[in-house]
């Protein structure tokens, strides 16, 4: 949550109060929220910042929290960084293609001879068009991570 949010919400409650008379119920409440949001401030200012956490840890999306929709930008996001030939720190493309190489359900990042990098989700082809240099590439030529 951002700070900045808080403390607005904080000014806002601030002037609702001012209007209302003394006594009214709902001064009570926004006060308890106004102290709510101080003591999250203050945790907020005690804590250290949560660690980024790279898309392709191969966490499960449910065991974070995180929306679908959320997970979804995140690896467009993370393939954005890959794409045109610039790895991610997590991804090296250290093997080669076989025969035996599997894609599995989430699918596997190939590295062109060129230095293009594209998904795939399966190695049902011989050969396969680069999109950086434009050249048919055998499939045992590629790399995968």
């Amino acid at each position: 949550m951002d700070e900045s949010i808080l403390k607005a919400t904080k000014a806002g409650l601030y002037d609702v109060i001012s209007e209302m008379s003394d006594g009214d119920p709902k001064e009570l409440a926004a006060m308890n929220v106004i102290d709510a949001i101080d003591d999250l401030l203050a945790a907020m200012a005690a804590s250290p910042p949560l660690p980024v956490m790279q898309v392709t840890d191969n966490v499960p999306r449910c065991s974070l929290g995180i929306p679908k929709s959320t997970w979804a930008r995140l690896k467009r996001e993370e393939a954005a960084r890959v794409r045109g030939g610039q790895s991610t720190a997590m991804t090296k493309f250290t093997k080669a293609v076989t025969r035996y190489t599997k894609a599995g359900k989430t699918g596997k990042w190939i590295q062109c001879p060129c230095g293009e990098i594209a998904r795939v989700y399966h190695f049902c082809w011989s050969a396969s068009g680069c999109t950086g240099c434009g050249k048919m590439v055998d499939k045992y030529s590629w790399r995968v991570e």
